[in-house]
């Protein structure tokens, strides 16, 4: 299937998401200065990559989820998130210092 196949069959759950998101805006539980188009498009970005790292070995499903997760709260501007990940330990392919 192609890009635009794949688009194409996404396009139901993309606009219940959209709408999601936009919910989530005006609760006031995601940032509502990017629209919702852009941030389920950063979204599935997000979600292609941690399947990619996945794929080549650089990080578990254990890491991706968590991080994952994350990392789409962050982007949507959510205020908090889940608890467990507010000490999430850091990747094992991480720069940073422990």
């Amino acid at each position: 299937m192609g890009g635009h196949e794949a688009h194409e069959s996404h396009a139901p759950i993309d606009k219940r998401l959209e709408r999601l998101i936009g919910r989530g805006q005006d609760t006031g539980a995601f940032d509502r200065r990017l629209s919702p188009t852009w941030l389920l498009a950063a979204m599935v970005g997000l979600l292609h990559a941690a399947h990619e790292e996945v794929a080549a070995g650089r990080m578990t499903t254990v890491e991706a989820a968590p991080a994952l997760e994350y990392s789409i709260l962050r982007v949507f501007g959510a205020e908090s998130g889940p608890a467990q990940l507010t000490g999430m330990p850091m990747a094992s392919g991480s720069r940073r210092a422990k």
